[in-house]
């Protein structure tokens, strides 16, 4: 019994070699990679808002009182990666509605704080802001201003994004 069974095996296993059509076996390709249209790219602060304190250092303190220090995030959420261009800063009293001039951070800037502008699919940079002020046209505001942020990034595929955020210093 045990000799037919090894003689039966010995005469199927031929035929489990034979593939049954006439074109090779190729693995199964990975599926294609598509890129996103655009990236999405959203700014954050924390914390927020911000205590702000009095500024410390007696060269700047008598001319901008305060101080304030957050950490500002930008993030890449769509998977498709680029170059933070620059972001702006503009202060608003909150009372008086009054604003600040714009200031512009570039690229270099961004490399600086960041360790690079290149803003990673579905990645983040960070930039630590620490900054003194005093509040533009202050009507009894004390240190409180609401900081408008806009960052702008070129992505990969040769598109512009402007995200804004607003972050409160109290």
């Amino acid at each position: 019994m045990r000799m037919l069974w090894a003689i039966g095996l010995l005469a199927v296993l031929p035929l489990a070699a034979c593939g049954g059509s006439d074109s090779p076996t190729t693995p199964a390709a990975p599926p294609p990679t598509t890129l996103p249209p655009r990236s999405v790219v959203t700014v954050s602060f924390n914390p927020d808002p911000v205590v702000a304190t009095p500024n410390a250092d007696p060269a700047t303190s008598s001319q901008f009182p305060f101080a304030y220090t957050y950490t500002m995030t930008i993030r890449e959420t769509a998977g498709l990666s680029g170059n933070v261009n620059f972001w702006t800063e503009a202060l608003e009293n909150p009372v008086t509605g009054q604003f600040s001039q714009t200031r512009t951070f570039g690229a270099d800037r961004v490399a600086a704080l960041a360790g690079t502008n290149h803003l990673d699919a579905m990645g983040t940079l960070r930039i630590v802001r620490t900054n003194v002020y005093t509040p533009g046209g202050n009507s009894g505001t004390g240190r409180a201003i609401t900081i408008h942020v806009v960052v702008q990034v070129g992505d990969d595929k040769g598109n512009t994004i402007n995200s804004e955020g607003v972050i409160r210093i109290l």
